[in-house]
Formats: C-alpha cells, sequence, structure tokens
C-alpha cells in the first residue's frame, strides 16, 4: 500500500500573555541588546534578544511561559520585562537614560516581583522604568545568576578585542 504523509506544520510561535501593556514611547529594539550570563564568576551562556519578529518591542522575564524562563525559586512567574525605547516625560521612568546618543536604550520594568530586580546589586522600584547601560549587572529574584547588559550582542572577548584591550 502507499501511504501519502503529509508534513505536520506547527504553529506560529505565540508571545507568551505577560500582564503588561507597554508604553507609548515603546520601540522596537530587541535586536539589539543580549544578556551575558555569569554564575560563580564564570560565564556560562548568552542570551541574545533577537526575535523573527523585528516589531518586538519588550522582553518578559519570569519563571515559566515568559521570553527568558529563570528556573529559580525566588523568581515570580511574571517578574519583568525588558522594555525598549526613548521615554519622554513619563512619570514611571525612574532613571532616565544618560546621553550616549543611542537612539534606543533597554529599561527594566519590574511586574511586582516578590522578591524584587536589582541593577549593580540595588534594588529598583517595583513598576518604574529603570535604564540600563552597558555592563550593568542585573539580578532576579535571589537568583545566584548575573545578567550582564551588553549592546549588539558582542560577547565581553569580542568587545576587548574591538577596543584593543588583551
Amino acid at each position: 500500500p502507499v501511504v501519502n504523509w503529509e508534513p505536520i506544520v506547527a504553529p506560529p510561535p505565540t508571545r507568551p500573555k505577560v500582564p503588561y501593556e507597554p508604553p507609548h514611547w515603546a520601540q522596537a529594539g530587541s535586536g539589539l541588546f543580549c544578556f551575558e550570563v555569569l554564575r560563580g564568576g564564570l560565564h556560562i551562556d548568552t542570551v541574545r534578544m533577537r526575535s523573527a519578529d523585528p516589531s518586538i518591542m519588550f522582553v518578559s522575564v519570569g519563571r515559566a511561559d515568559c521570553d527568558i524562563v529563570c528556573a529559580h525559586a525566588s523568581v515570580s512567574r511574571y517578574h519583568a520585562v525588558l522594555q525598549f525605547g526613548s521615554p519622554r516625560n513619563d512619570p514611571n521612568v525612574v532613571f532616565a537614560a544618560k546621553p550616549t546618543g543611542e537612539p534606543v536604550v533597554m529599561y527594566i520594568f519590574d511586574l511586582g516581583s516578590t522578591h524584587g530586580t536589582r541593577i549593580n546589586k540595588r534594588v529598583i522600584p517595583v513598576k518604574k522604568f529603570v535604564a540600563t547601560y552597558e555592563g550593568d549587572h542585573v539580578t532576579f529574584g535571589e537568583s545566584s545568576r548575573i545578567y550582564v547588559v551588553s549592546r549588539h550582542g558582542a560577547n565581553p572577548a569580542e568587545r576587548s578585542v574591538a577596543n584593543g584591550a588583551a
């Protein structure tokens, strides 16, 4: 007998349903940033915030059903959002970006997590946008993993070679 095989077509990937609405100043920018992940001082991973959809304006972080999943028990289900854009006159922006000349900046917005989000060991305010800069250390909850902010996806070795450092 002849069997006709039909390819199984997977449904298109859907974005997680995060309890968050992007601000009016949101811009696409996920392809501009990545996290270098450190644990115990060692580089263990690179999280590239690239998407097949160039219009993605934010990336969700949480314990499950998020763009970036952190399995640590102290990370809330919907913990934080990485928001891209250039805000102007928004009362929810606590720390405005330094004038870097970059058109899009990455902000962290803690969604009301139980154990907080830290940038460079300082707890950030809940439900406020806090700007990040190249080299900032971000931690979610009590996880020992450190997420180092990097622009344009260059890893530390590539940056040091590009800057002429050894």
